[in-house]
């Protein structure tokens, strides 16, 4: 059934970003000689994948399959960065961006979701423009407000008061 097929992708779309995260943490593992340790980290979120799904068997639909993949991809991801820790010994300073970054998205999805809504009684691609465009600046604005990134970092310098030339007097 298309129908059923496209509201299932809908769902389970969100889980992109956690299996892109598994992808890349599993070739780390490879790549340090853990293809063991990685074997057995997906077995473990598979097993998550499955007790999800039995738990939940007596309202058991797309959605919670749904829920249940991203529970899986995000156990395996963490249970990867976790070896990968121990093997390097390397630190995960980027963690707590990346936190803020996804509550951030999430919050912004929220909202151009409803602004959507809001506006279909409008032509689709007007709709779309509103619910993206002001879901765009609303994302760049918290982001600022939150300080997920340092703007030197990106190249973007702020303006001192002193840094500002005077203009030459004749």
């Amino acid at each position: 059934n298309d129908a059923l097929s496209g509201e299932f992708l809908t769902m389970v779309s969100f889980c992109l970003i956690p299996l892109a995260f598994e992808s890349i943490t599993f070739c780390v593992m490879n790549s340090l000689d853990m293809e063991y340790k990685a074997f057995v980290n997906g077995i473990i979120g598979y097993l998550v994948l499955w007790a999800v799904c039995l738990i939940s068997y007596s309202a058991f639909s797309l959605l919670v399959l749904a829920v249940a993949y991203f529970l899986s991809y995000l156990t395996i991801t963490v249970l990867h960065l976790i070896c990968i820790k121990r093997k390097t010994g390397l630190t995960f300073s980027f963690i707590s961006p990346l936190i803020k970054c996804v509550v951030i998205t999430f919050v912004t999805f929220i909202l151009s979701h409803n602004l959507f809504a809001i506006t279909s009684a409008l032509h689709p691609f007007l709709s779309l423009c509103i619910s993206g465009g002001v879901s765009f600046v609303f994302y760049i604005i918290l982001v600022l407000i939150f300080k997920v990134f340092d703007l030197e970092s990106v190249g973007i310098k702020q303006i001192s008061a002193n840094r500002i030339k005077k203009p030459a007097q004749i």
